[in-house]
C-alpha cells in the first residue's frame, strides 16, 4: 500500500511538471484567463438580453461552472496523447500502475486550473457587470464546484482515453465541453428544452451540480442534485477505466504482416525528425 501510494504520488509530481512546462502560469495568464473571462462575460450578458437581471444571475453561477469544466475537459484530452505524441505509450501499457491511473495523476492538475478559472470569473466578472451581491451569495457553494470539477474530470478522462489512437483530441474535447454548454443547463434550461434531450443532459456532469447550486441560492433542497452529480462522475470514471481496458487490448494485437514485397505504413509510426546537420542538406 504504502509502495502504491508512493508511485502514484510520483506520478502526480511528474504531471504537474509535464503539466507547467507545456502550460507556464505567465503563459496562462496573458492568453488563457482573458480567454476565460471574455467567455464568461459573454453568456452572462446573453443571459441578461434573454431573460432580464435575475437570468443574469443564473447566467453568472452557469458561467462560473462552465469556465470550470470546460478548462478540465479539453485540458484532459492532452494527458493520454502526450504519451503517443512522444512514444511513450507502450511504457505506460507495461507499467506497474494501471495506464487509468496514471493518467488520472497525471490529470490533477487541470480540475485545480479550472477551480482558478471558475474563481477568476466569480471575482471579476461579477462585479464588473454589476453582480458583485451574486458573486458573493455563490461563496457557499464552493464545495459544489469543487464536486464540478471532479465530475468534469471523470468525463473528461472517458473522452481522452476514448480519443487515444485517433488523434482527435481536440476534435473531441471541444465537442463534448459544448455538449456540456447546451444540454447541463449553463444559459438553457436542462436538456435545451427538449425532452428527449433531457436524459442526455441527466449524465452530463455540471447538469445535477448546477441544479444543486440553484436550489443552494435560492434556499430550496439540494442534497440530492448533489448525490446525483456525485454518481455522475463516478459513472464517467468507471466508464473511462473500462475504455482503458479496451484500448489496451486493441493495441496490444498483432499488426498483419506486410506481403512480400510490399511496405506496410502504419498511421501511429512517425518518421524521426531530421537532425540540424541534414536538415539544410
Amino acid at each position: 500500500m504504502n509502495e502504491l501510494l508512493r508511485r502514484c504520488l510520483a506520478t502526480v509530481r511528474t504531471g504537474g511538471l509535464l503539466y507547467f512546462s507545456a502550460n507556464p502560469v505567465r503563459v496562462q495568464l496573458v492568453t488563457d484567463l482573458p480567454r476565460i473571462l471574455l467567455q464568461a462575460a459573454f453568456l452572462i450578458m446573453l443571459g441578461r438580453m434573454a431573460g432580464g437581471p435575475g437570468a443574469a444571475a443564473d447566467a453568472l453561477a452557469g458561467a462560473t461552472a462552465f469556465a470550470i469544466s470546460a478548462l478540465v475537459v479539453v485540458g484532459l484530452c492532452d494527458v493520454p496523447m502526450d504519451d503517443e505524441w512522444s512514444g511513450t505509450q507502450h511504457r505506460i501499457q507495461t507499467g506497474v500502475l494501471p495506464p487509468v491511473l496514471v493518467h488520472l495523476c497525471r490529470a490533477l492538475p487541470h480540475p485545480i486550473a479550472g477551480i482558478a478559472a471558475g474563481a477568476a470569473v466569480l471575482a471579476v466578472d461579477g462585479p464588473l457587470l454589476g453582480l458583485g451581491a451574486t458573486s458573493t451569495a455563490l461563496l457557499p457553494a464552493t464545495p459544489l464546484y469543487l464536486l464540478m470539477a471532479v465530475t468534469s474530470t471523470g468525463f473528461g478522462l472517458a473522452v481522452a482515453v476514448l480519443a487515444v489512437g485517433r488523434r482527435a483530441d481536440v476534435l473531441f474535447g471541444n465537442l463534448a465541453a459544448y455538449l456540456v454548454l447546451a444540454l447541463s443547463g449553463v444559459l438553457a434550461p436542462r436538456g435545451a428544452g427538449v425532452p428527449w434531450l433531457v436524459p442526455v443532459a441527466d449524465v452530463l456532469p455540471v447538469s445535477h451540480g448546477l441544479h444543486a447550486v440553484r436550489a443552494l441560492t435560492e434556499h430550496r433542497p439540494w442534497a440530492l442534485q448533489a448525490w446525483l452529480e456525485a454518481a455522475v462522475g463516478i459513472g464517467w470514471l468507471l466508464v473511462a477505466v473500462l475504455l482503458a481496458r479496451w484500448r489496451m487490448r486493441v493495441l496490444r494485437r498483432p499488426r498483419p504482416r506486410a506481403r512480400p514485397g510490399r511496405t506496410t505504413i502504419h498511421p501511429q509510426e512517425e518518421k524521426p525528425c531530421p537532425t540540424r546537420s541534414n536538415a539544410n542538406t
